[in-house]
């Protein structure tokens, strides 16, 4: 044995050892041992807690840290994530006449922007009626049936979609895209004689003039329900509903005061 192991095993232990061929035998064995008992320690450690757990414990933790760190640097909340999902889907045969006939007379008829607000409300009402299909190929004491499609039907028959004679899954598949029109804020301005045109009474909402309850709603796709229905009223604040006049009602009120003024001096000359 050198003199280096000598000495570094005179200096760890605590018992200066005798410095034969047998006792550095002996201690190597007894490192061995040590170091045989550390590995299965160490494997038993992995066993009994698996590295995804560890990794995702850490990385809570780095999270949690950084977190603790914006809102202590930072008062300002963060919005919620929104959905980048598609509302509304191009139909497969883009240069079909048919087609292209129907949804111009409801671009006119409700007075929608553009064709895509007819392929949003094509598009639920897609989704609607996949959910009643899928609903009526199940057993009609199923509980899944029972309580998807009475919740269903309610929310339809809520909204006005629906009449209450008609709560049934067959009658959710007869549904059309009128239906749903009818139910837009737009529609049941017009319809409420609260404007002159459908075209009017899109731009009463989108300047908001008309208010559903207490609320200002300057979205003309707003779907009204049938208890929200008799709230549809003009603003509080818009000229139309008792409010302030409008910048041009103002303006001509000033000419005309200034213009009497003009005609009450001229006639205290004469």
């Amino acid at each position: 044995m050198s003199y280096e192991i000598s000495h570094f095993i005179s200096f760890a232990s605590p018992v200066k050892p005798n410095c034969s061929p047998l006792n550095f035998k002996s201690s190597s064995k007894v490192a061995g041992i040590l170091v045989s008992i550390w590995v299965s320690l160490a494997y038993l450690v992995r066993l009994v807690i698996p590295q995804s757990e560890v990794r995702a414990r850490a990385a809570s933790q780095i999270q949690f840290d950084f977190s603790r760190q914006l809102s202590s640097t930072s008062t300002t909340t963060m919005a919620p994530p929104r959905s980048y999902s598609k509302t509304y889907s191009v139909p497969r045969r883009p240069f079909e006449s048919a087609r292209l006939d129907t949804e111009l007379k409801l671009v006119g008829e409700y007075g929608l922007r553009n064709k895509r607000e007819v392929w949003r409300v094509q598009l639920t009402l897609s989704k609607i009626r996949r959910a009643a299909r899928s609903l009526l190929t199940l057993d009609e004491k199923d509980p899944k049936r029972l309580f998807e499609g009475n919740a269903l039907i309610r929310r339809l028959v809520r909204v006005g979609v629906l009449d209450e004679s008609r709560m049934k899954l067959d009658y959710v598949l007869a549904l059309k895209i009128e239906d749903f029109l009818e139910r837009r804020l737009q529609t049941c301005v017009y319809k409420l004689g609260l404007a002159k045109s459908i075209h009017h009474a899109r731009v009463l909402i989108r300047q908001r003039h008309i208010r559903v309850g207490k609320q200002i709603v300057n979205v003309p796709s707003f779907m009204v329900r049938l208890d929200s229905q008799k709230h549809i009223d003009f603003a509080l604040t818009s000229p139309f509903g008792g409010g302030r006049p409008g910048r041009v009602r103002r303006k001509k009120a000033k000419a005309a005061e200034k213009g009497g003024d003009d005609d009450a001096g001229e006639e205290d000359e004469e």
